[in-house]
């Protein structure tokens, strides 16, 4: 019989019902089975359906199981990583920016960076400073690090930092605890106790000394020296005035100062350090004075500027003469 011969399209039914009814209605009922046969049909129906789902159940447990074992062989190979991880480690703080400082991590092949705008830096990060930017950072243990512009500075742990390019100016005043080497090209610098510029410019290290002693290799330099080491171990000295142009960029990151209850004598003394010169008062009594003045608010100003504008604030008065602070009292009018 064709398909044609099933459906009739006009009526929507099969041609064959009728016959079919016609044959139904001539047909004996179906003897049922002796009760014997039908129980061991049954119990034969019944054992192959609890084979048949109990291989489902197997197939699946098996399934399960595998898909476990790829989750644990997973989790074994993650976790041994994860655990081996540890917390970064926090070196520093940046205490001042003077344009933009950007990062970038040391293993990056990538070399991408990305603009800093949070408060903590760590260690396998390189700071980066480009044509128009300055960055001042306190050092862990609360040495002051500034970098100068076009400057690549790496941290690599508390004890080790390495200088690629550019300027950095160390001051370990105030500090605690061990102190740190930078790496450069021609050879490690440490210090001891001191004030200094290290600059790096195509592979040649140049130290300068404003305070203390810097070690370079098997060289030291002391306070008013400049040492230069090439990648070639060739050595050149120089004499240097601890202030003056050298040094002046270190002053537009120099660290905030609260001066909430310091004396214009401690101010001064701060204002001294930073632009490297000494401080000399016109007698005792000025002196006295400047021990008994107390200040009050918080400088952002470049230690100069402010050494001027806060003193305006006092019965003391100042002028900057070569390498010196010249402090007197201002005449009562």
């Amino acid at each position: 019989m064709s398909k044609q011969d099933k459906f009739d399209t006009t009526g929507g039914a099969y041609r064959g019902d009728e016959a079919l009814e016609s044959l139904f209605r001539h047909a004996d009922v179906r003897p049922r089975p002796p009760a014997d046969l039908e129980h061991e049909v049954r119990g034969t129906l019944h054992g192959e359906w609890r084979a048949m789902t109990a291989r489902i159940r197997r197939r699946r447990i098996a399934a399960w199981g595998l898909a476990a074992s790829v989750v644990l062989a997973v989790a074994l190979v993650l976790l041994p990583q994860r655990s081996a991880e540890l917390p970064a480690q926090v070196l520093a703080s940046v205490a001042r920016i003077d344009g933009e400082l950007l990062l970038r991590g040391i293993d990056d092949p990538r070399n991408a960076t990305v603009q800093f705008t949070g408060k903590s830096l760590f260690a396998g990060q390189v700071l980066i400073t480009d044509d128009h930017s300055r960055a001042g950072l306190t050092w862990h243990n609360g040495e002051s690090i500034r970098l100068d512009q076009r400057t690549e500075l790496a941290l690599y742990s508390d004890g080790m930092l390495e200088l690629r390019n550019g300027t950095v100016y160390v001051d370990s005043q105030g500090a605690v605890g061990k102190g740190f080497v930078i790496r450069t090209p021609a050879g490690d610098v440490r210090h001891i106790g001191t004030q200094y510029l290290a600059d790096v410019n195509k592979g040649t290290l140049t130290v300068s000394v404003r305070e203390g002693r810097v070690k370079v290799v098997d060289e030291v330099a002391a306070q008013g020296q400049q040492l230069t080491l090439d990648q070639r171990g060739q050595v050149g000295r120089n004499e240097i005035e601890s202030y003056g142009p050298l040094w002046s960029w270190t002053e537009l990151v120099a660290p905030q100062i609260t001066l909430d209850g310091m004396t214009a004598l401690a101010f001064v003394e701060w204002a001294a350090r930073q632009t490297g010169r000494e401080v000399s008062f016109a007698d005792d009594q000025t002196r006295e004075l400047a021990a008994g003045t107390i200040l009050r608010g918080t400088v952002q100003l470049e230690p100069a500027r402010a050494l001027e504008l806060i003193l305006q604030t006092s019965d003391l008065e100042h002028v900057i003469v070569n390498g010196e602070i010249q402090v007197s009292t201002r005449p009562r009018s």
